[in-house]
Protein backbone atom coordinates (compact mmCIF):
# COMPACT_ATOMS: atom_id res chain seq x y z
CA UNK A 1 0.00 0.00 0.00
CA UNK A 2 1.05 3.65 -0.99
CA UNK A 3 2.52 5.77 2.38
CA UNK A 4 -0.22 7.84 3.83
CA UNK A 5 0.72 11.45 3.77
CA UNK A 6 1.93 11.45 7.72
CA UNK A 7 4.17 8.37 6.44
CA UNK A 8 5.69 10.15 3.36
CA UNK A 9 6.10 13.36 6.10
CA UNK A 10 7.97 11.46 8.16
CA UNK A 11 9.90 9.63 5.54
CA UNK A 12 11.28 12.83 4.23
CA UNK A 13 12.08 14.34 7.74
CA UNK A 14 13.95 11.20 8.27
CA UNK A 15 15.86 10.98 5.18
CA UNK A 16 16.93 14.52 4.68
CA UNK A 17 19.65 15.42 6.75
CA UNK A 18 20.56 18.30 9.49
CA UNK A 19 20.37 21.65 7.65
CA UNK A 20 22.43 24.00 9.85
CA UNK A 21 25.47 23.92 7.90
CA UNK A 22 23.16 25.02 5.29
CA UNK A 23 24.06 22.13 2.90
CA UNK A 24 20.62 21.80 1.93
CA UNK A 25 19.00 24.51 -0.46
CA UNK A 26 15.38 24.88 -0.91
CA UNK A 27 15.64 23.73 -4.00
CA UNK A 28 17.19 20.40 -2.94
CA UNK A 29 14.32 20.39 -0.74
CA UNK A 30 11.52 21.29 -3.71
CA UNK A 31 13.24 18.09 -5.71
CA UNK A 32 13.10 15.78 -2.81
CA UNK A 33 9.32 16.39 -2.56
CA UNK A 34 8.72 16.80 -6.18
CA UNK A 35 10.41 12.92 -6.11
CA UNK A 36 7.95 11.46 -3.66
CA UNK A 37 4.80 12.58 -4.99
CA UNK A 38 5.92 11.45 -8.26
CA UNK A 39 7.22 8.34 -6.95
CA UNK A 40 3.91 7.13 -4.88
CA UNK A 41 0.63 7.21 -5.25
CA UNK A 42 -0.50 9.03 -1.69
CA UNK A 43 -3.10 8.13 0.27
CA UNK A 44 -5.08 10.31 3.32
CA UNK A 45 -4.32 8.61 6.83
CA UNK A 46 -7.71 6.05 5.98
CA UNK A 47 -5.51 4.72 3.09
CA UNK A 48 -8.24 6.36 0.63
CA UNK A 49 -6.75 7.76 -2.82
CA UNK A 50 -6.63 11.42 -3.01
CA UNK A 51 -5.77 13.94 -5.86
CA UNK A 52 -5.27 12.88 -9.42
CA UNK A 53 -3.06 9.95 -9.37
CA UNK A 54 -2.01 8.34 -12.52
CA UNK A 55 -0.39 4.92 -12.55
CA UNK A 56 2.10 4.91 -15.14
CA UNK A 57 2.56 0.72 -14.51
CA UNK A 58 0.52 -2.16 -13.63
CA UNK A 59 -1.07 -1.96 -9.41
CA UNK A 60 -0.41 -4.81 -7.46
CA UNK A 61 -3.19 -4.40 -4.98
CA UNK A 62 -2.56 -7.78 -2.29
CA UNK A 63 -2.80 -10.42 -4.55
CA UNK A 64 -4.22 -8.86 -7.72
CA UNK A 65 -3.00 -6.59 -10.50
CA UNK A 66 -4.75 -3.74 -12.01
CA UNK A 67 -3.10 -3.21 -15.68
CA UNK A 68 -4.74 -0.52 -17.92
CA UNK A 69 -1.92 -0.13 -20.34
CA UNK A 70 -3.08 1.32 -23.65
CA UNK A 71 -5.75 -0.51 -25.68
CA UNK A 72 -6.70 -3.19 -22.52
CA UNK A 73 -8.25 -2.74 -19.10
CA UNK A 74 -6.85 -6.22 -17.11
CA UNK A 75 -7.48 -7.27 -13.51
CA UNK A 76 -6.18 -10.59 -12.69
CA UNK A 77 -3.95 -12.30 -10.09
CA UNK A 78 -0.77 -12.41 -12.69
CA UNK A 79 -0.27 -9.24 -14.17
CA UNK A 80 -0.46 -7.90 -17.78
CA UNK A 81 -1.34 -10.75 -20.05
CA UNK A 82 -3.11 -9.30 -22.78
CA UNK A 83 -1.09 -8.30 -26.49
CA UNK A 84 -0.58 -4.95 -26.75
CA UNK A 85 -3.55 -2.30 -28.22
CA UNK A 86 -5.87 -5.36 -28.20
CA UNK A 87 -8.69 -2.99 -27.42
CA UNK A 88 -9.74 -6.49 -24.91
CA UNK A 89 -10.90 -6.47 -21.63
CA UNK A 90 -9.62 -9.85 -18.81
CA UNK A 91 -10.89 -9.96 -15.68
CA UNK A 92 -9.65 -13.66 -13.44
CA UNK A 93 -7.84 -15.83 -11.77
CA UNK A 94 -5.47 -18.23 -13.55
CA UNK A 95 -5.42 -16.02 -16.95
CA UNK A 96 -2.50 -16.74 -19.01
CA UNK A 97 -1.82 -15.22 -22.00
CA UNK A 98 -3.03 -15.59 -25.50
CA UNK A 99 -1.09 -15.63 -28.34
CA UNK A 100 -2.93 -13.74 -30.06
CA UNK A 101 -6.70 -11.69 -30.00
CA UNK A 102 -7.93 -8.82 -31.02
CA UNK A 103 -11.48 -6.88 -29.05
CA UNK A 104 -12.71 -9.51 -26.56
CA UNK A 105 -13.84 -9.67 -23.53
CA UNK A 106 -12.64 -12.45 -21.07
CA UNK A 107 -14.10 -12.52 -17.68
CA UNK A 108 -13.80 -16.00 -15.66
CA UNK A 109 -11.54 -17.47 -13.52
CA UNK A 110 -8.68 -19.79 -16.20
CA UNK A 111 -10.73 -18.36 -19.04
CA UNK A 112 -7.53 -19.16 -21.14
CA UNK A 113 -8.01 -18.71 -24.98
CA UNK A 114 -5.36 -19.71 -27.30
CA UNK A 115 -6.73 -17.18 -29.75
CA UNK A 116 -9.23 -15.43 -31.67
CA UNK A 117 -10.45 -12.06 -32.59
CA UNK A 118 -13.83 -10.95 -31.23
CA UNK A 119 -14.73 -13.16 -28.35
CA UNK A 120 -16.58 -12.78 -25.67
CA UNK A 121 -15.71 -15.88 -22.61
CA UNK A 122 -18.16 -15.40 -19.44
CA UNK A 123 -17.29 -18.16 -17.15
CA UNK A 124 -14.82 -20.15 -15.20
CA UNK A 125 -12.74 -21.84 -17.54
CA UNK A 126 -15.19 -20.23 -20.83
CA UNK A 127 -13.55 -20.30 -23.98
CA UNK A 128 -10.54 -21.94 -22.85
CA UNK A 129 -8.40 -23.07 -25.52
CA UNK A 130 -10.85 -21.29 -27.97
CA UNK A 131 -9.28 -20.45 -31.73
CA UNK A 132 -11.77 -18.86 -33.11
CA UNK A 133 -13.17 -15.73 -34.07
CA UNK A 134 -16.53 -13.93 -33.03
CA UNK A 135 -17.37 -16.49 -30.27
CA UNK A 136 -19.37 -16.04 -27.45
CA UNK A 137 -18.89 -18.15 -24.50
CA UNK A 138 -20.88 -18.03 -21.29
CA UNK A 139 -21.17 -20.50 -18.56
CA UNK A 140 -18.32 -23.03 -17.05
CA UNK A 141 -16.80 -24.67 -19.78
CA UNK A 142 -18.98 -23.13 -22.30
CA UNK A 143 -16.87 -23.04 -25.78
CA UNK A 144 -13.64 -25.19 -24.78
CA UNK A 145 -11.43 -26.19 -26.96
CA UNK A 146 -13.91 -24.51 -29.71
CA UNK A 147 -12.53 -23.95 -33.21
CA UNK A 148 -15.49 -22.38 -34.71
CA UNK A 149 -16.03 -19.32 -36.30
CA UNK A 150 -19.20 -17.31 -34.87
CA UNK A 151 -20.69 -19.16 -32.67
CA UNK A 152 -22.77 -19.13 -29.09
CA UNK A 153 -22.72 -21.69 -26.44
CA UNK A 154 -24.43 -21.05 -23.19
CA UNK A 155 -24.34 -23.55 -20.57
CA UNK A 156 -22.57 -25.73 -18.82
CA UNK A 157 -19.98 -27.79 -21.35
CA UNK A 158 -22.09 -26.24 -23.95
CA UNK A 159 -20.00 -26.25 -27.84
CA UNK A 160 -17.23 -28.10 -25.99
CA UNK A 161 -14.77 -29.46 -28.41
CA UNK A 162 -17.21 -27.53 -31.14
CA UNK A 163 -15.48 -27.08 -34.75
CA UNK A 164 -18.50 -25.99 -37.24
CA UNK A 165 -18.78 -22.53 -37.61
CA UNK A 166 -21.98 -20.60 -36.70
CA UNK A 167 -23.49 -23.22 -34.60
CA UNK A 168 -25.70 -22.49 -31.45
CA UNK A 169 -25.65 -24.73 -27.89
CA UNK A 170 -27.57 -23.56 -25.20
CA UNK A 171 -28.28 -25.61 -22.65
CA UNK A 172 -25.64 -28.02 -20.66
CA UNK A 173 -23.91 -30.09 -22.91
CA UNK A 174 -25.70 -28.55 -25.62
CA UNK A 175 -23.75 -29.36 -29.56
CA UNK A 176 -20.65 -30.55 -27.23
CA UNK A 177 -18.68 -32.35 -29.69
CA UNK A 178 -20.39 -30.92 -32.67
CA UNK A 179 -19.21 -30.83 -35.48
CA UNK A 180 -21.98 -30.39 -38.12
CA UNK A 181 -22.38 -26.25 -39.59
CA UNK A 182 -24.83 -24.08 -38.57
CA UNK A 183 -26.34 -26.63 -35.91
CA UNK A 184 -28.95 -24.81 -33.64
CA UNK A 185 -28.93 -26.90 -30.56
CA UNK A 186 -31.30 -26.14 -27.51
CA UNK A 187 -31.91 -28.15 -24.23
CA UNK A 188 -29.82 -30.87 -21.74
CA UNK A 189 -27.41 -32.49 -24.61
CA UNK A 190 -29.48 -31.41 -27.10
CA UNK A 191 -27.19 -31.79 -30.34
CA UNK A 192 -24.44 -33.65 -28.46
CA UNK A 193 -21.95 -35.23 -30.75
CA UNK A 194 -23.82 -33.72 -33.85
CA UNK A 195 -21.97 -34.46 -37.33
CA UNK A 196 -24.31 -33.30 -40.39
CA UNK A 197 -25.02 -29.86 -40.80
CA UNK A 198 -28.08 -27.43 -41.17
CA UNK A 199 -30.12 -29.17 -37.77
CA UNK A 200 -32.67 -28.21 -35.59
CA UNK A 201 -32.97 -29.71 -32.01
CA UNK A 202 -35.06 -28.52 -29.14
CA UNK A 203 -35.52 -30.46 -26.63
CA UNK A 204 -33.20 -32.58 -23.63
CA UNK A 205 -31.32 -35.22 -25.90
CA UNK A 206 -32.82 -33.84 -29.34
CA UNK A 207 -30.76 -35.03 -31.95
CA UNK A 208 -28.33 -36.62 -29.20
CA UNK A 209 -25.68 -38.64 -31.42
CA UNK A 210 -27.46 -37.53 -35.09
CA UNK A 211 -25.57 -39.28 -37.54
CA UNK A 212 -23.31 -38.48 -40.37
CA UNK A 213 -25.22 -37.56 -43.65
CA UNK A 214 -28.55 -36.80 -41.63
CA UNK A 215 -28.50 -33.01 -42.55
CA UNK A 216 -31.27 -30.59 -42.42
CA UNK A 217 -33.25 -32.47 -39.86
CA UNK A 218 -35.61 -31.03 -37.45
CA UNK A 219 -36.49 -32.78 -33.99
CA UNK A 220 -38.40 -31.43 -30.99
CA UNK A 221 -39.19 -32.62 -27.71
CA UNK A 222 -37.45 -34.55 -25.56
CA UNK A 223 -34.91 -37.41 -27.19
CA UNK A 224 -36.81 -36.47 -30.78
CA UNK A 225 -34.25 -37.47 -33.17
CA UNK A 226 -32.02 -39.60 -31.07
CA UNK A 227 -29.97 -41.34 -33.10
CA UNK A 228 -31.45 -40.53 -35.95
CA UNK A 229 -29.52 -41.35 -39.32
CA UNK A 230 -30.93 -40.16 -41.97
CA UNK A 231 -31.30 -36.47 -43.19
CA UNK A 232 -34.56 -34.11 -44.28
CA UNK A 233 -36.47 -35.62 -41.50
CA UNK A 234 -39.13 -34.13 -39.14
CA UNK A 235 -39.65 -34.76 -35.69
CA UNK A 236 -42.26 -33.25 -33.15
CA UNK A 237 -42.66 -35.12 -30.27
CA UNK A 238 -41.10 -36.29 -26.86
CA UNK A 239 -39.25 -39.49 -28.27
CA UNK A 240 -40.65 -39.06 -32.23
CA UNK A 241 -37.85 -40.30 -34.31
CA UNK A 242 -36.26 -41.99 -31.92
CA UNK A 243 -33.32 -44.07 -33.13
CA UNK A 244 -35.37 -43.98 -36.82
CA UNK A 245 -33.24 -44.70 -39.97
CA UNK A 246 -35.13 -42.74 -42.69
CA UNK A 247 -35.02 -39.74 -45.05
CA UNK A 248 -37.71 -37.47 -46.14
CA UNK A 249 -39.78 -38.59 -43.48
CA UNK A 250 -41.99 -36.60 -40.63
CA UNK A 251 -43.10 -37.85 -37.13
CA UNK A 252 -45.74 -35.79 -35.14
CA UNK A 253 -46.79 -37.16 -31.77
CA UNK A 254 -45.26 -38.68 -29.11
CA UNK A 255 -43.22 -41.62 -29.83
CA UNK A 256 -44.11 -41.16 -33.82
CA UNK A 257 -42.15 -43.23 -36.20
CA UNK A 258 -39.64 -44.24 -33.59
CA UNK A 259 -37.38 -46.94 -34.95
CA UNK A 260 -38.67 -46.36 -38.18
CA UNK A 261 -36.72 -47.25 -41.36
CA UNK A 262 -39.14 -46.63 -44.13
CA UNK A 263 -38.41 -43.46 -46.15
CA UNK A 264 -41.08 -40.74 -47.48
CA UNK A 265 -43.35 -41.65 -44.67
CA UNK A 266 -45.66 -39.58 -42.47
CA UNK A 267 -46.82 -40.58 -39.20
CA UNK A 268 -49.17 -38.18 -36.89
CA UNK A 269 -49.74 -39.33 -33.87
CA UNK A 270 -48.74 -41.07 -30.47
CA UNK A 271 -46.82 -44.40 -31.21
CA UNK A 272 -47.61 -43.85 -35.07
CA UNK A 273 -45.26 -45.59 -37.38
CA UNK A 274 -43.36 -47.58 -34.66
CA UNK A 275 -40.61 -49.74 -36.21
CA UNK A 276 -42.95 -49.26 -39.75
CA UNK A 277 -39.89 -50.64 -42.31
CA UNK A 278 -42.40 -49.89 -45.25
CA UNK A 279 -41.88 -46.76 -47.48
CA UNK A 280 -44.71 -44.01 -49.10
CA UNK A 281 -46.68 -44.71 -45.66
CA UNK A 282 -49.62 -42.48 -44.31
CA UNK A 283 -50.82 -43.23 -40.95
CA UNK A 284 -52.97 -40.65 -38.73
CA UNK A 285 -54.03 -41.82 -35.83
CA UNK A 286 -52.85 -43.86 -32.22
CA UNK A 287 -50.47 -46.33 -33.03
CA UNK A 288 -51.18 -46.09 -36.33
CA UNK A 289 -49.58 -48.45 -39.06
CA UNK A 290 -46.80 -49.84 -36.10
CA UNK A 291 -44.71 -52.57 -37.68
CA UNK A 292 -46.42 -52.19 -40.55
CA UNK A 293 -44.05 -53.79 -43.43
CA UNK A 294 -46.43 -52.48 -46.60
CA UNK A 295 -44.93 -49.95 -48.91
CA UNK A 296 -47.52 -47.00 -50.49
CA UNK A 297 -50.19 -47.80 -47.71
CA UNK A 298 -52.51 -45.38 -45.60
CA UNK A 299 -53.90 -45.68 -42.43
CA UNK A 300 -56.17 -43.33 -40.36
CA UNK A 301 -56.73 -44.61 -37.21
CA UNK A 302 -56.11 -45.89 -33.96
CA UNK A 303 -54.43 -49.39 -34.85
CA UNK A 304 -55.45 -49.48 -38.59
CA UNK A 305 -52.78 -51.41 -40.90
CA UNK A 306 -50.98 -52.27 -37.50
CA UNK A 307 -48.70 -55.03 -38.64
CA UNK A 308 -50.03 -54.99 -42.19
CA UNK A 309 -47.33 -56.92 -44.44
CA UNK A 310 -48.96 -56.07 -48.00
CA UNK A 311 -48.31 -53.40 -50.17
CA UNK A 312 -50.73 -50.47 -51.66
CA UNK A 313 -53.43 -50.80 -48.91
CA UNK A 314 -55.79 -48.24 -47.30
CA UNK A 315 -57.30 -48.75 -43.93
CA UNK A 316 -59.70 -46.17 -42.47
CA UNK A 317 -60.81 -46.75 -39.04
CA UNK A 318 -59.96 -48.37 -35.17
CA UNK A 319 -58.34 -51.76 -36.02
CA UNK A 320 -59.16 -51.50 -39.17
CA UNK A 321 -57.16 -53.98 -41.39
CA UNK A 322 -55.41 -54.74 -38.65
CA UNK A 323 -52.83 -58.10 -39.34
CA UNK A 324 -53.84 -57.42 -42.67
CA UNK A 325 -51.98 -59.79 -45.84
CA UNK A 326 -53.94 -58.72 -48.49
CA UNK A 327 -52.35 -56.13 -51.05
CA UNK A 328 -54.49 -53.80 -52.79
CA UNK A 329 -57.06 -53.99 -49.93
CA UNK A 330 -59.59 -51.15 -48.85
CA UNK A 331 -61.07 -51.51 -45.48
CA UNK A 332 -63.47 -49.41 -44.37
CA UNK A 333 -64.94 -49.14 -40.60
CA UNK A 334 -63.97 -50.57 -37.33
CA UNK A 335 -62.23 -53.31 -37.58
CA UNK A 336 -63.04 -53.81 -40.88
CA UNK A 337 -60.90 -56.73 -41.91
CA UNK A 338 -59.47 -57.03 -38.59
CA UNK A 339 -57.80 -60.25 -38.78
CA UNK A 340 -57.47 -60.62 -34.84
CA UNK A 341 -61.17 -60.09 -34.55
CA UNK A 342 -62.37 -63.72 -36.07
CA UNK A 343 -61.90 -62.19 -40.23
CA UNK A 344 -60.10 -65.19 -42.08
CA UNK A 345 -57.75 -63.27 -44.45
CA UNK A 346 -57.39 -64.97 -48.02
CA UNK A 347 -54.32 -62.98 -49.19
CA UNK A 348 -56.72 -61.95 -52.01
CA UNK A 349 -55.74 -59.09 -54.35
CA UNK A 350 -57.69 -55.91 -53.93
CA UNK A 351 -59.88 -56.99 -51.41
CA UNK A 352 -62.78 -54.39 -50.11
CA UNK A 353 -63.59 -55.14 -46.87
CA UNK A 354 -66.67 -52.27 -45.17
CA UNK A 355 -67.85 -53.11 -41.61
CA UNK A 356 -71.68 -53.23 -42.02
CA UNK A 357 -72.68 -53.61 -38.63
CA UNK A 358 -73.77 -50.03 -37.81
CA UNK A 359 -75.33 -49.61 -41.56
CA UNK A 360 -79.40 -49.48 -41.24
CA UNK A 361 -81.31 -52.55 -41.60
CA UNK A 362 -83.65 -52.89 -44.05
CA UNK A 363 -86.37 -56.13 -45.53
CA UNK A 364 -85.55 -55.11 -49.19
CA UNK A 365 -84.70 -52.43 -51.39
CA UNK A 366 -88.52 -51.39 -51.68
CA UNK A 367 -88.70 -50.87 -47.86
CA UNK A 368 -85.21 -48.92 -48.43
CA UNK A 369 -86.80 -46.49 -50.84
CA UNK A 370 -89.35 -45.83 -48.61
CA UNK A 371 -87.75 -45.12 -45.54
CA UNK A 372 -84.80 -42.90 -47.30
CA UNK A 373 -86.18 -40.27 -48.18
CA UNK A 374 -85.90 -36.22 -48.11
CA UNK A 375 -89.13 -36.22 -45.69
CA UNK A 376 -87.68 -38.40 -43.24
CA UNK A 377 -84.90 -36.15 -43.00
CA UNK A 378 -82.23 -37.55 -45.54
CA UNK A 379 -80.30 -34.90 -47.78
CA UNK A 380 -80.61 -34.69 -51.43
CA UNK A 381 -78.12 -35.27 -53.74
CA UNK A 382 -76.51 -37.90 -51.41
CA UNK A 383 -76.29 -41.64 -51.47
CA UNK A 384 -77.00 -43.73 -48.74
CA UNK A 385 -76.04 -47.41 -47.98
CA UNK A 386 -78.14 -49.51 -46.51
CA UNK A 387 -78.36 -53.58 -45.18
CA UNK A 388 -80.84 -55.97 -46.92
CA UNK A 389 -81.88 -58.85 -45.06
CA UNK A 390 -83.49 -60.47 -48.19
CA UNK A 391 -83.68 -64.46 -48.47
CA UNK A 392 -81.72 -66.21 -50.55
CA UNK A 393 -78.26 -65.20 -52.80
CA UNK A 394 -79.21 -61.72 -51.84
CA UNK A 395 -79.54 -62.32 -48.17
CA UNK A 396 -77.66 -59.72 -46.43
CA UNK A 397 -76.05 -57.50 -49.13
CA UNK A 398 -75.23 -54.26 -49.70
CA UNK A 399 -77.44 -51.54 -51.50
CA UNK A 400 -77.61 -47.67 -52.11
CA UNK A 401 -80.30 -45.34 -52.07
CA UNK A 402 -79.30 -42.14 -54.42
CA UNK A 403 -82.11 -38.54 -53.71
Amino acid sequence: MPNTRSQQATLIATNLPDNTSQDITPQDLRDVLNDGTTAAAFVDDTNTFTGNNVFDLQVQVQDGYIDCSPGNIELNDTGGLLPANSGSIAIGLGLSAPTSGDNCVIIGNQANQTSGDGNVLIGNTAGSSNTGDDIVAVGTNAGTNNSSDQSVAVGYWSLESNSADESIGIGPYAGQGNSGANLIAIGELAGQNNVSQDCIFIGKQAGQDNAGSSSRVIAIGENAGFQNDGEFNVFIGAEAGNTATTTQSVGVGYSSGSSNSGNNVTFIGASSGNANTGNAVVGVGISTANNNTGDDVVAIGKNALGQNTSDKCIAIGTDAGFQNTSPYAIFLGYQAGYAGGGVTQSNETGLVAIKTEYLPLFADHTAAENAITVPNGYVAGTTYLYRCQSSGSHQNYIGWVSL
